[in-house]
């Protein structure tokens, strides 16, 4: 006896939840790849505290992990936001297939807000900002 091979609509219904499961698992990373971030560059700022300005050999090398981290949290950022943009273009393609709207009514209701920016782009920046601040520090102590 042959297997009953699925609907289209039961093959698209499955990968609309699995992607709209697989946004939110990877929105949850993101932001624990900030918390991490956000709490080594406190360690990091905590454990050199008063010699900021004036870097012994050990002080330029944990700053060059904690820069390197941030490396880390932007390379894992922006892969994130790419996954999740397939998955919500995909999300997006079962929707109009078959006349649902959650998606589409979520990303009319975020557009009608005034200053609101995407998380693709702010996240990178708020990374960016440590990493710039670690390269003042870095010229100020060369100087």
């Amino acid at each position: 006896m042959q297997a009953k091979q699925p609907e289209p609509w039961e093959l698209a219904r499955l990968e609309y939840e699995a992607a709209l499961e697989q946004y939110r698992h990877l929105t949850s990373l993101r932001r624990q790849d900030m918390t991490f971030a956000t709490t080594v560059q406190a360690a990091v700022l905590t454990i050199i505290g008063n010699r900021l300005l004036s870097f012994n050999a050990s002080d330029l090398l944990l700053s060059i992990v904690a820069a390197f981290v941030l490396c880390l949290g932007i390379n894992s950022e922006r892969r994130l936001a790419a996954y999740m943009s397939g998955y919500m273009r995909r999300a997006k393609e079962a929707e109009l297939e078959y006349g649902m709207q959650l998606v589409l009514f979520g990303t009319q209701e975020v557009a009608s807000k005034k200053l609101l920016a995407s998380n693709s782009i702010i996240f990178p920046f708020y990374y960016a900002f440590f990493f710039v601040a670690w390269l003042t520090v870095w010229i100020i102590n060369v100087f």
